[in-house]
């Protein structure tokens, strides 16, 4: 995966903008991917279940979802230090 697209790029694909379709169609080759946290904004925000069909059938294939892992606390690190 080359590209993590952030949810208000995905929304404004999903809206039709032409530009944003054009660089996703054209990047898809290099990977495209969302967080789990994306894909949950963009559920969350769906109206009806005809718009989460529609998330999931627009994404379902062309995106690799991207778990969120564990960083280390830098914060904790930081106050040791």
């Amino acid at each position: 995966m080359k590209y993590l697209c952030d949810t208000c790029i995905l929304v404004d694909y999903l809206r039709g903008d032409d530009d944003i379709r054009q660089i996703l169609s054209r990047d898809r080759k290099d990977g495209l991917g969302m967080s789990i946290i994306t894909h949950m904004e963009l559920m969350v925000g769906a109206f009806n279940k005809q718009e989460v069909k529609t998330i999931k059938k627009a994404f379902h294939e062309a995106f690799y979802r991207q778990k969120i892992t564990k960083t280390p606390n830098y914060w904790e690190k930081s106050k040791e230090e």
